[in-house]
């Protein structure tokens, strides 16, 4: 879902996960997209316009981080196993 407002994020520590500048202040979204990324300077020109501001007070913020963390070799296992917790009696476990 891509979100139509705009808004801009100051005062944060946000982690870049870049080698070199790797922290910065602020933020400036679009659309759902980050669109710059320094510092409150370097947005203020945004927050001229008139875009909404949140103030992080120094909280940090880490961009995009999408975790979809899975162990295939694990899940792959579950797949494959019989499944017996809805099991009530000897004869659905000999049966199953």
């Amino acid at each position: 879902m891509i979100v139509n407002t705009a808004f801009v994020i100051v005062n944060s520590d946000v982690i870049t996960m870049q080698t070199e500048n790797s922290r910065a202040q602020a933020l400036a979204v679009e659309k759902g997209r980050i669109i710059r990324v320094g510092s409150n300077a370097d947005v203020q020109n945004f927050i001229d316009q008139g875009w909404p501001v949140r103030d992080l007070t120094g909280k940090k913020v880490l961009p995009g981080f999408i975790d979809t963390h899975e162990h295939m070799m694990l899940t792959g296992l579950m797949l494959a196993a019989v499944h017996l917790d809805d099991i009530e009696n000897l004869a659905q476990l000999t049966a199953r």
